[in-house]
């Protein structure tokens, strides 16, 4: 046996042992699949591709946790390995809890679940690439009962869709409300990002401000999600969009979901992300994007997905609707 593979048997033993250990997580999941798009005037493009992948592990001590989260894949940066979430946390009895590191996003409709596995659709829409899928810094909760938190959060800034100029060593500040309602959750989030300094305008601010509501009733699973996005407040333009979800399952097997978002920009353009072989389409304007849907799921770690997008939006020049399809199956371990 070679040296790589004899690197590659011992970590998984290593981890296997690791694995064996009180109070340790590991898992993680792997979606691929195809990829198809279709604008009149273009040839059409797709191509098979690993959409994303991850692994997860974490140990336990006592109120503590430290927790690491790698993504893979063609959603990845250069298709490469990203650190998606590595933090240390602890939870207190008196109901407060931290973490500092890198962690999920808490903004949006997907917030703190960013991997494929969670998600009856494949994409994730227009809206959610107006907030950041992850934080490094600091971020803190408090339960003020069992039906109601407020977490607030200091990070580095992650998202130039959501302020103007940019620069590094600027934080965002941050503030959310969450609600459990058993059948119903609600949250309600303020995004604060201080941009970088520019000769012509000086030092700036933007905002944004997120919410969402999520509950199931009678086999249906509704979201409704919104957001509103100041990119500087100095700027009398701005941003807003909302959306809705709908899914519902037929069988304890097939599930049917769909998906209408409508994002109106003034500050920024829309950014419509693209596949494995069409690069994204920027400088939107007003966009309406509509998603449908089935799932199947195959066992209780495989599910098969297939989705059909139409987007129509404005633009500088004439911009033709755009059709895709997505098909993907899904494997959690």
């Amino acid at each position: 046996m070679n040296k790589f593979g004899m690197l590659v048997v011992g970590g998984l033993l290593s981890l296997g042992a690791f694995a064996a250990d009180e109070g340790v997580t590991l898992g993680g999941y792997v979606d691929a699949g195809y990829d198809w798009s279709h604008q009149k005037g273009t040839a059409d493009q797709g191509g098979f591709l690993v959409r994303e992948g991850g692994v997860y592990v974490g140990k336990k001590f006592g109120e503590w946790q430290v927790f690491g989260d790698f993504m893979f894949g063609d959603n990845a940066d250069a298709h490469g390995l990203n650190v998606s979430q590595a933090f240390l946390s602890t939870s207190m009895d008196n109901g407060l809890s931290w973490k500092l590191g890198k962690f999920d996003g808490l903004f949006g409709a997907y917030a703190g679940q960013h991997d494929a596995w969670t998600h009856r659709l494949i994409s994730k829409g227009l809206l959610q690439g107006y907030t950041p899928d992850s934080h490094t810094g600091w971020t803190g909760s408090y339960s003020l009962s069992d039906m109601l938190k407020v977490s607030a959060l200091v990070a580095n800034n992650s998202n130039p869709n959501l302020v103007k100029d940019e620069g590094t060593g600027h934080p965002d500040l941050g503030v959310v409300v969450n609600a459990d309602l058993d059948a119903v959750k609600a949250d309600v989030g303020a995004l604060f990002k201080t941009g970088g300094y520019t000769s012509d305008t000086g030092s700036e601010l933007g905002y944004a401000v997120t919410a969402n509501v999520h509950g199931k009733f009678s086999g249906f699973d509704l979201g409704v999600f919104g957001l509103y996005n100041k990119a500087d407040v100095k700027d009398a333009k701005s941003d807003f969009g909302f959306g809705l979800n709908v899914g519902y399952d037929l069988t304890s097997k097939l599930g049917l979901n769909a998906r209408g978002e409508y994002l109106d920009t003034k500050s920024e353009s829309i950014v419509y992300p693209g596949n494995t072989s069409a690069t994204s389409v920027t400088g939107l304007k007003n966009a309406m994007l509509g998603t449908v849907g089935a799932q199947w799921k195959f066992s209780n770690s495989v599910v098969g997905k297939l989705d059909y997008s139409y987007l129509k939006a404005d633009s500088a020049t004439k911009f033709e609707p755009i059709s895709r399809v997505n098909a993907s199956v899904v494997a959690n371990f």
